[in-house]
């Protein structure tokens, strides 16, 4: 094995991160054969099962693709399958959901929280909203022209909502 700059790597320092990588990478082509199978299914399959549109929808999900995951749900309600089965309604708001919250700011990364996201402590918060405002703070940028101490204000401002939210 070997990293970008090509040294080579024993398989004892190799870390945890290069693991996980392989995993997901591992997943998503799992992921990605699933959802040619459920394509197959839904092609040649008969009109009014369900399952082949479900496992697609979850494959799509799985791979954050969620706007095509909704569009095959939509797609197995109008076919007539999915019409009348409330599991296909339920996972077809579920959709929806995934796709606006796909759409949000990860306010994690607006603070510069490492990897834990989501699982990081109130301290751990807490000190990254320090360290990103000390960078952005307007008065650090009271030198540079009225542009950047415009942006520096506006992330200054959503840092702190950001902090507001999620130590709330």
């Amino acid at each position: 094995r070997e990293i970008a700059a090509g040294v080579p790597v024993s398989d004892e320092t190799a870390t945890e991160e290069e693991a996980s990588d392989d995993v997901r990478a591992g997943a998503q082509g799992c992921w990605r054969r699933c959802l040619q199978e459920a394509g197959n299914a839904i092609y040649n399959g008969p009109e009014e099962s369900v399952q082949p549109y479900l496992l697609k929808a979850q494959a799509l999900q799985a791979l954050e693709r969620y706007g095509e995951a909704a569009g095959v749900l939509e797609q197995c309600v109008r076919s007539g399958g999915g019409q009348q089965d409330t599991t296909v309604h339920e996972k077809l708001a579920e959709a929806h959901f995934l796709v606006r919250k796909s759409q949000r700011n990860d306010l994690y990364a607006l603070l510069g929280v490492k990897g834990v996201g989501s699982k990081a402590s109130e301290k751990e918060i807490r000190a990254a909203y320090k360290r990103a405002a000390l960078e952005c703070h307007p008065d650090r940028h009271s030198d540079k022209g009225e542009e950047d101490r415009k942006a520096a204000e506006v992330k200054f401002k959503a840092l702190g909502e950001a902090l507001d939210i999620l130590t709330d």
